[in-house]
């Protein structure tokens, strides 16, 4: 578990317990406390992104952090510092979030390209909130001012602007279920994206979540399909398939009663 200001927490299923690791600028440690996301590849490797000390991968053997400053590094000589969100795409490499651009880094022969955003694209400023490589190679990342998918033949960012209940909310996580379908969080609600029909279908507190309001990130799905969504007033768990459209329209209950703006009992 990836932790702000505690680096990396270990649990322990079996002996019920937590292994602690602090950073530390000694070689084999990560060197930031600050940890933003946690990945496993294909290969079952596993990536954490940092905010300050950038890339690492956990070695399993000797228990200890391959840091990769002086491969993810600028002409400058400057390297990259914040490492917001990690997957593997198609191609197998690793696709990685700072907060204003995507790179494509192939972890085998230690090569990457950046595509910063181009700020003339936006008045506002771009936060870069999370991003996905979906199961059709379709590259989706959600922003401080909603969807924007990236076009890697012409390496253009494009707002995606299909739906206009999407435009202009804070993009907390964008997952994609077994159907294909996509699913994000949002600083007002989910929604439930189906490209197939054109359709959007938006869930929120009234439907049962713990709230309306969902944090950064903090959204996965497991192998039997379950999702699992983090807000700001506890964790809700899923299973996409088990949601039901209510088609019964509500019985009709008559409450109150005004005669030109006065109640039926008054002189």
């Amino acid at each position: 578990m990836g932790t702000w200001d505690g680096c990396l927490n270990l649990y322990n299923y079996e002996k019920d317990n937590f292994k602690r690791y602090l950073a530390s600028s000694k070689e084999g440690n990560i060197h930031s406390d600050h940890v933003l996301t946690i990945a496993e590849d294909q290969q079952q490797r596993l990536w954490i992104g940092t905010a300050g000390g950038g890339l690492y991968q956990y070695n399993y053997q000797n228990d200890s952090f391959k840091s990769f400053q002086h491969v993810l590094k600028y002409p400058d000589g400057n390297y990259v510092r914040d490492i917001t969100n990690i997957q593997q795409t198609q191609e197998r490499a690793l696709l990685l979030n700072t907060y204003h651009s995507l790179i494509f880094f192939n972890p085998d022969n230690n090569t990457f390209q950046e595509f910063p955003f181009n700020t003339h694209q936006s008045i506002e400023p771009i936060l870069f909130m999370c991003s996905l490589s979906d199961s059709k190679n379709n590259i989706w990342i959600g922003t401080n001012i909603g969807i924007f998918q990236f076009d890697k033949k012409t390496e253009i960012y494009i707002a995606y602007n299909k739906y206009k209940e999407l435009t202009d909310l804070s993009i907390k996580s964008i997952i994609e279920d077994k159907n294909g379908l996509l699913w994000t969080s949002t600083n007002n609600g989910i929604f439930k994206i189906n490209e197939k029909d054109n359709s959007i279908t938006k869930y929120t507190k009234q439907d049962g979540f713990a709230s309306s309001e969902f944090k950064k990130e903090a959204a996965y799905m497991n192998s039997k399909g379950t999702f699992y969504f983090g807000t700001s007033n506890g964790l809700n768990y899923f299973n996409p398939d088990a949601l039901k459209t209510n088609q019964k329209s509500p019985s009709l209950a008559i409450t109150s009663l005004a005669v030109l703006h006065s109640q039926p009992n008054e002189r």
